[in-house]
């Protein structure tokens, strides 16, 4: 209403202006005439009147310009506002106050499957993926509630029930008063990033032929099994493993079916142990296996002969019958050391005894070997 009553005066404002000019039209022509009003009108306390009511429709009409260029402004922020919902990368949902969808943009639904009538009124909730606990979820809310903000990695599930990671910032928009009007979620789907990072992880971590844990993942795991074995008061058997034969396939058959032989024996050796347990590569034809949580040289003496017993069935590969024996050395934690370095190097050294006792067998460290008291 205010507006209208302004446009009103503005209007009348112009009216008189426009009337002022033809009157003032009027006067130039009659001032080049003598006339008896000429003095009158030229007087200045008469001309002020007319003067001013000039000036203020000069005003009123440049007030009239102002406010249209105004409006065409805000016209343009709107429609630039539009644009860049409709086509920014980043998913966007809008709701109230209450949580209860606003509207979507395209990214939203690429990203989803839902699309914006599909959403409009129904909280975001429905994205759950049941990955999150209750905890979780309050957490989020006691963060906006009291910054005004939120972000962080979350599950979420599409439409087809798919579920995937997605990195989600939401946003409490605040009126001059201070109380929330809207909530603004953005969000990226950063399943490829995860993947990404999954596969330096598993180069980082990971032997690449056999799948198994490598030297590195298995000295991280080992040093926190000597942390727990410490806290429990328990034991922890390292065994140290190398095939027997190995080299006479890999040179008679080729690397192909070496490598064949190679994911085999790390099949076997999963086999064998707990999923609680680790079996590593170190490196060609070495194995590396953490048992935690044992009663010691009993338990690892029954890994042992299983591994032995599973490996002694011959390799069937590309139509090969092959048989590879495997020499075993084992040594316990804490009694005989208690870091990583110290571990593997006794097991090494009782594999190695374990060979040079006629092959495919397994020995416990002793102190013996330390000393070279054994030959």
């Amino acid at each position: 209403m205010a507006g209208k009553g302004i446009k009103f005066y503005i209007l009348i404002g112009l009216g008189i202006g426009l009337g002022f000019w033809i009157i003032d039209s009027g006067i130039q022509a009659f001032l080049f005439q003598e006339s008896p009003l000429r003095e009158e009108i030229l007087n200045p306390s008469a001309r002020s009147l007319y003067t001013r009511l000039v000036i203020i429709s000069l005003l009123l009409t440049l007030c009239l310009r102002i406010e249209a260029t105004k409006k065409n402004g805000h016209t343009k922020r709107q429609r630039l506002s539009t644009t860049l919902f409709e086509s920014v990368a980043e998913a966007i949902v809008i709701t109230d106050s209450d949580r209860n969808i606003l509207t979507v943009n395209p990214a939203f639904t690429e990203v989803t499957g839902y699309t914006t009538n599909e959403v409009i009124g129904k909280n975001p909730s429905i994205l759950q993926s049941g990955k999150h606990d209750e905890s979780f979820y309050k957490a989020m809310s006691d963060t906006i509630n009291k910054t005004g903000h939120w972000q962080g990695e979350i599950w979420n599930r599409r439409k087809n029930g798919e579920v995937y990671p997605e990195w989600l910032s939401i946003s409490a928009v605040k009126d001059e008063r201070g109380n929330v009007v809207r909530y603004a979620g953005i969000f990226n789907d950063i399943t490829k990033r995860k993947q990404d990072e999954a596969r330096v992880q598993s180069l980082a971590h990971y032997d690449q032929l056999t799948g198994l844990a490598n030297r590195v993942l298995f000295t991280e795991r080992l040093s926190e099994a000597i942390k727990q074995a410490r806290r429990k008061t328990s034991h922890i058997a390292v065994l140290f493993l190398d095939l027997d034969g190995f080299k006479s396939i890999n040179d008679t058959y080729g690397h192909l079916v070496g490598d064949e032989v190679l994911k085999e024996t790390a099949n076997r050796l999963l086999s064998c142990v707990r999923e609680t347990d680790t079996v590593a590569r170190s490196g060609g034809d070495e194995f590396l296996i953490i048992l935690s949580n044992t009663t010691g040289r009993k338990d690892g003496a029954i890994a042992a002969k299983k591994i032995i017993r599973t490996l002694s069935h011959p390799f069937n590969i590309e139509g090969h019958n092959l048989s590879v024996g495997i020499s075993i050395g084992i040594t316990i934690a804490p009694r005989d050391g208690k870091e990583v370095t110290l571990l593997v190097k006794n097991a090494d050294q009782a594999m190695y005894q374990a060979k040079n006792a006629g092959r495919n067998t397994f020995l416990f460290f002793s102190k013996e070997f330390d000393n070279g008291l054994v030959a």
